[in-house]
């Protein structure tokens, strides 16, 4: 690097990417073999990859395994809290299996204990309402619990204290009573079906879940939608479907706020956000008076 000049042309190689930032890491040698790519990574939880620590925070271990990003062996009580994690340093080899892969941030979740069966794929999962999961508390936070149920995705348990019309969630009685390592059973009530975000709830629904395919078939059919989320451009709601719906806010009422509902119709689906796009439904007329 010294030898180098303002201006001076240099060949490079991509060495690392980051899906959700844009940056990229370059070398100025060329790698033994090829890094491996996004898709190739297995996230089963029991295929070992040899890795070097690059780096340590209070979160974890930050670790390379010889693909296009970089990964993080997490430690979700602090560093100096696992002792496991703790004896390794800057530059050492380890091995680990990964457990979670985030095509929205390009985030590698890691591990150095390799699971005892083969993690699910997230995308097989029954997002009805009514199948019920057993899984492990990892993380308790200030919006609610976030759930591992065997599966490359973990998901959230959302405290619900102030969206009593949803189908989801526990309220925050329950998340008081929730600690990590704790066993729960729950019921996968929406997913993001483009980038794998899942949520749950402690309670099964009232009745099934209606599946994408059949929502996207019945165009002219109305639904209630309940907000759960707000942003500048969208109202997110649930709409008793596997996927969430966005409604535009040009088109949404003032008063229409988390825990408020309104029927709309689906319009269409959005690949990138991974949700059904809805439109207000237009009121049914009054019935004509008899003759």
């Amino acid at each position: 690097y010294d030898s180098l000049e303002y201006g001076q042309k240099v060949p490079v190689y991509l060495h690392t990417k980051c899906r959700r930032t844009g940056k990229i890491s370059l070398r100025l040698n060329r790698a033994p073999v090829p890094r491996e790519r996004w898709e190739a990574i297995v996230t089963d939880g029991q295929f070992p990859y040899q890795g070097k620590v690059l780096g340590r925070s209070w979160h974890g271990l930050f670790v390379d395994i010889g693909a296009e990003m970089n990964g993080l062996v997490k430690a979700t009580q602090g560093l100096s809290k696992h002792p496991e994690l703790a004896k390794y340093n800057i530059g050492d080899e380890l091995t680990v299996y990964v457990v979670e892969k985030r095509a929205d941030s390009g985030h590698l979740t890691m591990s150095i204990e390799r699971s005892d069966e083969p993690l699910i794929d997230w995308t097989d999962l029954i997002a009805d309402g009514q199948t019920k999961y057993k899984g492990t508390v990892t993380f308790v936070a200030g919006n609610g619990a976030y759930i591992n149920i065997g599966c490359n995705r973990a998901g959230l348990l959302p405290k619900t204290e102030d969206r009593s019309g949803l189908e989801e969630g526990c309220t925050v009685e329950e998340l008081d009573n929730l600690e990590v390592g704790q066993e729960v059973e729950v019921y996968l009530v929406r997913r993001n079906l483009s980038v794998g975000r899942l949520v749950f709830s402690l309670h099964p629904t009232p009745t099934p879940r209606l599946v994408l395919e059949d929502v996207l078939a019945d165009p002219d059919k109305s639904y209630r939608g309940i907000v759960y989320s707000l942003d500048y451009h969208y109202a997110h709601m649930d709409f008793g479907c596997e996927a969430g719906a966005i409604l535009d806010r040009n088109q949404a009422p003032p008063d229409l706020l988390i825990g408020r509902g309104a029927f709309v119709k689906v319009v269409d689906f959005d690949d990138d956000m991974g949700k059904v796009v809805v439109e207000l439904a237009r009121p049914h007329p009054p019935p004509l008076p008899k003759s």
